[in-house]
């Protein structure tokens, strides 16, 4: 069964505007509100909360390039968009962290409204108007929005990126697409998770239903020159620097202090930090760090890792698939009760680690504080419905043969899901959100639809009685 759309008219599209503005202004109050608990202001919440691990580093990279005017501090392992963008905030209303969280609840919002608009060109206004609403009150979306990390522009851009392409290919029209493209390598400045997407776009050219062959390769090469286009200038600089045109030398370092490492401490049970040791240890003796080139050590780690996880699957597989799973089930306790001050403990086990879900729980309850336990449980009721909406939502989708926008939809959630690794925390889930919330929202219609029907078929069988 498939959700009615209200009856078109002036006064359900006056209604729908109404509604959409109430619940953009739930959305910033929740988030402005959030951030007011937070304080980041005060110069001891700063120092202790905001300006920690990945946001001490691009705040210290986004004042070195106010500093330097140059990306000279930069080296290889960050990509520019987010210290760009902090120092440009910076630049223009002094150097106070606060002020950038404060225009991402702004460009959070701005999120929500794209949401709006890929999920009413994909279902229907009513669907748009519910997904909006569930994605206003997302706790990790509410939360990471407040904090010095690039996951928020990032959904921003490439969410804007995705609209941009499925608009081109429902119009038809090539430079829709191409701003796609533009928008893709903004967002991979961002964070190159998405360096490999391209290939995943080019799918979704394919899969579009209603496409001539020549418009489709059209429209693709002009959302990939677009996209090597912007990527160009970061690639020429590392090619000029180090000799290696690449985005960012981090992935050799994640692949193998964390993906290769967990897999080593699940079969040896060695602590992570003497893992993590030894396998310096083998990269400093094929000379890497004698080279002083950051993406040629990269590469010694990197070749290090592969070797180690393919002699290993069948340790590193249940890490992989434990790390995806953490990512969707993670609640994130810790960090929403750190940011609004309350009682926080720590879980009995490296999270990266973590036994399965049944240990998890189990260890969960066993230490965390009652506030803990009181966000988490509010958090995954949260979670578990809109997954099993999602589940509804896309059977409902096969059903009324909307196979080819579904198989889009689930290529993007999978391409973030397969690249996760074992780091499964819940702001990797960000740019995932949008893509499942609206199939989540589908889901709910279908059985609030589905329900009413059974109430109204009840009632007249009642009454014919």
């Amino acid at each position: 069964m498939r959700p009615s759309e209200p009856r078109s008219g002036g006064v359900e599209h006056s209604t729908s505007h109404r509604t959409l503005v109430l619940i953009v202004l739930l959305a910033l109050v929740l988030r402005v509100g959030f951030l007011v608990v937070l304080q980041p202001w005060d110069a001891h919440v700063r120092e202790s909360r905001v300006l920690v691990r990945d946001a001490l580093e691009y705040h210290t990279l986004a004042v070195g390039l106010l500093e330097e005017r140059s990306f000279a501090s930069f080296g290889a392992l960050r990509t520019p968009g987010y210290p760009v963008f902090v120092a440009a905030v910076y630049f223009l209303f002094g150097v106070e962290p606060w002020l950038v969280l404060l225009l991402q609840t702004f460009i959070s919002v701005g999120s929500l409204l794209l949401l709006y608009v890929l999920a009413k060109g994909i279902f229907s206004r009513r669907v748009a108007l519910l997904a909006a609403f569930l994605y206003a009150v997302e706790p990790h979306t509410v939360m990471y929005c407040s904090t010095l990390l690039s996951d928020t522009l990032f959904t921003f851009l490439f969410l804007a990126s995705m609209v941009a392409l499925l608009r081109g290919l429902q119009k038809k029209q090539v430079w829709p697409v191409a701003g796609g493209g533009l928008l893709l390598g903004l967002a991979t400045l961002v964070r190159p998770v998405v360096q490999f997407f391209p290939v995943v776009a080019a799918a979704a050219v394919v899969i579009y239903a209603g496409l001539k062959w020549r418009f489709r390769l059209l429209a693709f090469a002009s959302f990939l020159a677009a996209f090597v286009l912007v990527l160009s200038p970061w690639l020429y600089r590392n090619y000029a620097a180090y000799g290696h045109a690449s985005l960012s030398s981090i992935e050799g370092h994640n692949l193998l202090l964390y993906n290769a490492t967990y897999a080593e401490v699940a079969k040896t049970g060695k602590p992570v930090d003497q893992v993590r040791a030894e396998f310096r240890q083998q990269v400093a003796e094929q000379g890497a760090y004698d080279t002083g080139n950051p993406f040629e050590e990269a590469q010694v780690y990197r070749d290090i890792a592969v070797r180690y996880i393919v002699s290993n699957l069948r340790y590193y597989i249940p890490r992989h698939v434990m790390g995806t799973v953490n990512m969707y089930f993670n609640l994130g306790t810790k960090e929403v009760g750190q940011y609004l001050g309350l009682e926080t403990n720590p879980l009995p086990f490296d999270f990266f680690a973590s036994p399965g879900i049944l240990g998890s729980i189990m260890g969960f309850f066993a230490v965390k504080s009652l506030p803990e336990i009181i966000i988490g449980l509010t958090i995954g009721l949260f979670l578990l419905l809109c997954y099993l909406a999602f589940l509804v939502g896309a059977v409902a989708m096969v059903r009324t043969k909307q196979y080819r926008l579904l198989a889009i939809l689930v290529l993007i959630i999978l391409y973030f899901s397969a690249l996760t690794g074992v780091v499964g925390l819940a702001r990797y889930k960000q740019p995932i959100i949008p893509f499942y919330l609206p199939i989540s929202a589908y889901g709910l219609l279908v059985i609030f639809d589905w329900h009413k029907q059974r109430r109204r078929s009840r009632s007249s069988k009642e009454a014919a009685t």
